[in-house]
């Protein structure tokens, strides 16, 4: 029977739960409806069931009327669920058959009681079985307790609503609908309290808020369901019974009074919201927060207490309620332990931690940012981690793994991609609280620096960049065995007694093709550290100085040089401690032969190999030998090692050279690197302490030949002044020698003789036309030239006129301005006049050359209309002038001449080149102008305050088109190059017009291929030169060349540098 009692409970409960739900789910989908009527026959059934088991005299009273009563009850159930499938689609959807079969086996172990009672033979087992209804009894009143149902928003604002709420007893333990609580201070706190324990389940939102922060405070730990929940109160948020709820809003109102909050049972909910901030729950004066059963939370979500706090978020995993992963990411602040596991699925999330004591995560994959206040981590199984003003750690555990996102591809997982995430860590510790470093895993650097309480550093790890440990005082510890380490840097950690490092360096990392090699050790000014041991390989620069304590070193393990770039290895080892308590020089070969000195060179050749002797050591330097001689068969490498103290140093009897004494050459007095060795940036290599030093090769050569010249094609060119011409009756004559006598070229349409201007004077294109006919090119190429007729002299840069106003109508604006940009100006009026100011700049360019200028007016500061126009026409021709016109300070570096402005039109005068001898040069250069306005403040001041803004438009050349900006031509260019040696040269070509009256000028250059005058200069662009200089802004490249035959100059060979100083003792190291 205790097998059968047990089996009756777990079922009974089970029945109890399903009820509850039914009654729940059937009242939100059936409502008010006639339904309600099949549901109030269930009540009244279990209300009947309590009255027989209540009323009963005999055991088997009792049996038989509790089996009735579940009768009915079942047949309750059955008239609900007929009553909710004949209702709407939604209702008929509620399934009632897991109450029913709880039913079912409740009659069966009822039916189970009957049988044994009618076997029952004595009082015990009979007492026994009285005992198991007794229990049933107590089952069926905490249904009772459990199961009324308010069909009814209800609202508690006022104490008569309170009052009305008390006599509602146990009729609101589940509400269908809404509950609305407004506490005041004249309500009766202990009632209210008993009425917020009698609500169980809300199936509407819940509202609660108290009025001020003196109102006794509430809790809310009978309510286990609810729609959205908001809360304002007034202390600790306790809801420990609230197992599922749609968004909760918790109001700040009262915040510092809010010491707890409490959801320990909460398993589902939509959204938790602080104040306005969703998927937060901030409260600074929170020393708890209990969210332990919370397993579903797919939203980033932010949880900020008292510092110290207590967080339970244990339960929360990174699966979705359909068990599908997500991207878990959390912000907290203030607890003082904060335990994550379980989210191994999150690969893009993040954690970011502030002001915690102790956090720790295991198999989170997304990215860790450590911030300030926390004090201690252990990370296992990380990604990515981040340090942001962490400078309160205090102990570090971090183990890394490479990026195994399953969502990515295999390829972008591989190691060659490992970094294009960017989800390797970069570790920068800068906490004075720090006492130990542990790393495993994958790193790119890892740095701590001037963390003067750190101890400890322990690395099993693969760090692919720099291994940083600097100024860190107390540091006495290092473990780095296992590790792989490309860079490391030693430097200033004076706690520190001795270092090994005993890594490997052959990493790779990155999946590159081969090994990383190219890499850098320093171990520098580590003053109380006596011994070193290094045993990792294939290093390229190595620099071991300034530790004054270092007595031992051991470099057994470093043999091979890495390979970079360039080849060129750096080794320095010196301004340490390490001492040769003998140097001695002995004989070179036969003692009569000759004896050799360490002097780097003799007679070209390297001979220090040949001067015998030998260090004796117990410094270990020796064990570098292997990799000093990989050094120094690198053709440029920079070295400078050597012994920091000598004891005795000793020239052997008839091994001295020349110049050198034997016997004891320090007479019992130590030499030192520093005393006699140089700098530790100069280190002498004339002393006995020298080791090895090399100074790599920076000598370089290159040849040139400044004075070469290739053939220069001559190139003639002449000025064909139309002004010269009369319509009609002028004729120009080209001629070419054919060996013999001149010949013409033009061709007249029937003969190649002079040709007519005839009526197309002033019509340079048609002009062209007549002159540059295919006849006249091909009878200029069959007597060795190219001939050419071009636009390009005495051109005229165009005018710009200054417009005294302007408005938006079409056609009416100018250059400055469109039509619309005006109609926007200054109110949208759409007219303006011309206004300036002494604080406008004006800038006037011509040809790449700028000036800028400011109206100047006499005895005033601004100008309006035709004023204003004339001023600043004015100050810009003066500007020019100074500095470009005829004359000017950079009149070399233009080739225009003074400009004119008008004082009557407002207008800046088409500029004329200065010379006609630039030909086409600067044909096609532009003009523009730019208007630079007075501030708002400026304006006003400048005019007492009537007005705030200025305007001026313009317009260049002839229409308001940019096209028309450029210098445009007066005269053409007929031009003539030289395809057979001599055949232009001087009388060989000829050009006139009027049957020879009138000859053209020729554009003549000064330009040769070198020289001076070769190429334009920063003060000269040579403007009266028609040389093939190079289009400079715009214009062209020139017209005119002289004839230059080749000449092969002379080669000329520059030297830079020194070349390679070698200087060895390694033989002398055992």
């Amino acid at each position: 029977m205790k097998n059968t009692n047990i089996k009756y409970k777990l079922n009974f409960k089970t029945m109890k739960k399903g009820l509850l739900t039914v009654l729940l789910a059937s009242l939100v989908l059936v409502g008010c409806q006639n339904y309600d009527d099949q549901f109030d026959d269930l009540n009244a059934q279990i209300s009947a069931l309590k009255s027989q088991v209540d009323g009963l005299s005999s055991l088997s009273g009792q049996v038989s009327s509790l089996s009735g009563s579940i009768s009915g009850l079942q047949a309750g159930v059955t008239a609900a669920q007929a009553a909710a499938a004949s209702a709407s689609s939604a209702a008929s959807a509620i399934d009632l058959s897991g109450l029913s079969a709880s039913l079912a086996t409740l009659q069966s172990e009822v039916d189970a009681v009957q049988a044994s009672l009618a076997t029952a033979a004595t009082a015990s087992a009979v007492a026994t079985l009285q005992a198991e209804l007794d229990a049933i009894e107590a089952d069926v009143d905490e249904l009772l307790a459990t199961s009324n149902v308010y069909a009814n928003n209800l609202s508690v604002t006022t104490s008569s609503e309170l009052d009305a709420a008390v006599a509602l007893g146990n009729n609101i333990n589940i509400v269908n609908g809404t509950v609305t609580i407004t506490q005041s201070a004249t309500m009766d706190a202990t009632k209210l309290q008993s009425v917020i324990d009698k609500i169980f389940t809300t199936t509407g939102s819940y509202t609660y808020s108290t009025s001020a922060a003196s109102n006794t405070a509430m809790t809310f730990n009978k309510l286990a369901s609810t729609g959205d929940l908001t809360m304002t109160v007034n202390g600790p948020i306790t809801a420990t019974s609230l197992v599922t709820a749609g968004t909760i809003t918790l109001n700040t109102n009262f915040t510092s009074s809010v010491t707890a909050v409490n959801f320990d049972a909460l398993t589902t909910v939509t959204d938790i919201t602080t104040g306005s901030s969703a998927d937060t729950v901030n409260f600074t004066s929170a020393t708890d927060v209990q969210l332990g059963a919370l397993a579903v939370y797919t939203d980033a979500l932010s949880i900020t207490t008292k510092k110290g706090a207590t967080l339970d978020i244990g339960s929360l995993d990174d699966l979705n309620a359909a068990g599908t992963a997500v991207d878990m990411s959390l912000t907290v602040n203030g607890p003082g332990a904060v335990t994550i596991s379980g989210w191994d699925d999150s690969y893009d999330g993040t954690i970011t931690a502030t002001n915690v004591e102790t956090l720790t995560t295991t198999g989170y994959e997304g990215n860790i940012s450590i911030g300030d206040g926390v004090e201690n981590v252990v990370i296992t199984g990380a990604v990515k981690v981040s340090l942001s003003s962490a400078d309160d750690l205090e102990t570090v555990d971090i183990t890394n793994k490479l990026f195994d996102d399953p969502n990515k591809t295999a390829t972008a997982k591989a190691a060659v991609a490992y970094g294009n995430y960017g989800r390797e860590s970069s570790l920068t510790f800068s906490s004075t609280d720090l006492t130990s470093i542990k790393l495993a895993g994958y790193y790119m650097n890892i740095t701590s620096s001037g963390n003067g309480n750190l101890t400890e550093v322990d690395i099993d790890a693969t760090i692919g960049g720099t291994l940083n440990l600097t100024n860190n005082d107390n540091l006495n510890n290092i473990d780095v065995t296992g590790s792989e380490i490309a860079h490391v840097t030693f430097t200033g950690n004076d706690g520190a007694t001795s270092a090994t490092f005993d890594h490997t360096t052959e990493l790779n990392y990155n999946g590159a093709s081969a090994d990383l090699e190219d890499v850098d050790v320093v171990i520098t000014d580590n003053l109380n550290m006596t011994s070193l041991t290094w045993g990792a390989d294939k290093v390229e620069d190595l620099t071991v100085t300034g530790n004054d304590a270092l007595t031992t070193v051991n470099f057994a393990g470093l043999a091979g040089v890495g390979a970079d770039a360039d080849g060129t290895p750096t080794l320095s080892v010196y301004d340490n401690a390490l001492t040769a308590s003998a140097a001695n020089d002995t004989v070179d070969g036969l003692s009569t032969g000759t004896q050799y000195t360490i002097d780097g060179s003799s007679s070209g050749v390297n001979n220090d190999n040949l001067d015998e002797g030998s260090f004796t050591t117990t410094s270990g330097l020796g064990t570098l030998k292997t990799y000093m001689t990989a050094v120094a068969a690198t053709a440029r490498a920079s070295a400078a090692v050597n012994f920091d103290i000598v004891s005795a140093h000793t020239i052997a009897t008839d091994a001295g050279a020349t110049g050198e004494t034997e016997g004891v050459q320090n007479s019992g007095n130590v030499q030192t690197f520093e005393s006699n060795g140089g700098t530790t940036s100069s280190p002498k290599t004339n002393w006995v302490g020298l080791v090895y030093a090399d100074t790599k090769s920076t000598y370089s050569s290159s040849t040139s030949n400044p004075t070469a010249v290739p053939e220069q094609a001559q190139r003639r060119a002449f000025v064909l002044d139309i002004s010269d011409l009369t319509a009609t009756t002028s004729t120009m004559n080209l001629q070419i020698s054919d060996g013999s006598a001149l010949v013409s070229v033009l061709h007249s349409g029937s003969a190649y003789t002079a040709a007519l201007a005839a009526g197309t004077k002033t019509n340079l294109d048609l002009l062209i036309n007549t002159l540059k006919t295919g006849s006249a090119v091909s009878r200029a190429a069959d007597l060795g030239a190219t001939l050419d007729v071009y636009k390009g002299a005495n051109n005229v840069a165009p005018k710009v006129v200054f417009a005294t106003s302007a408005t938006s109508a079409s056609g009416s604006n100018k250059e400055a301005y469109t039509d619309a940009q005006i109609a926007a100006l200054y109110g949208g009026s759409g007219t303006l006049t011309s206004k300036v100011t002494t604080y406008d700049v004006f800038t006037y360019t011509i040809g790449g050359n700028s000036v800028t200028a400011s109206i100047t007016l006499s005895g005033a500061t601004s100008a309006t209309g035709s004023a204003a126009t004339a001023a600043v026409a004015d100050a810009l021709a003066s500007a020019w002038n100074t500095k470009y016109g005829t004359g000017g300070t950079s009149a070399n570096l233009s080739f225009w001449g003074l400009a004119n402005g008008s004082t009557t039109s407002g207008t800046l005068l088409a500029v004329a080149q200065k010379s006609e001898q630039a030909g086409s040069r600067p044909y096609g250069q532009s003009v523009s102008i730019a208007h630079a306005k007075a501030t708002a403040a400026q304006a006003s001041l400048a005019t007492s305050g009537t007005i705030t803004n200025t305007f001026m438009d313009w317009t260049i050349g002839a229409t308001d088109a940019s096209t028309d900006n450029t210098a445009t031509a007066t005269d053409l260019v007929i031009s003539l190059t030289e395809v057979t040696e001599g055949s232009i040269n001087g009388a060989n070509a000829t050009f006139n017009i009027n049957n020879g009256i009138t000859p053209l000028v020729e554009l003549n250059t000064a330009k040769t291929y070198n020289g001076t005058a070769s190429v334009t200069t920063n003060a000269t662009i040579f403007p009266s030169d028609a040389g093939m200089y190079g289009a400079i802004s715009g214009g062209t490249a020139g017209d005119a060349r002289d004839d230059e035959t080749v000449n092969e100059g002379v080669d000329v060979t520059t030297t830079s540098g020194s070349y390679r100083a070698q200087f060895t003792r390694l033989h002398w190291l055992s």
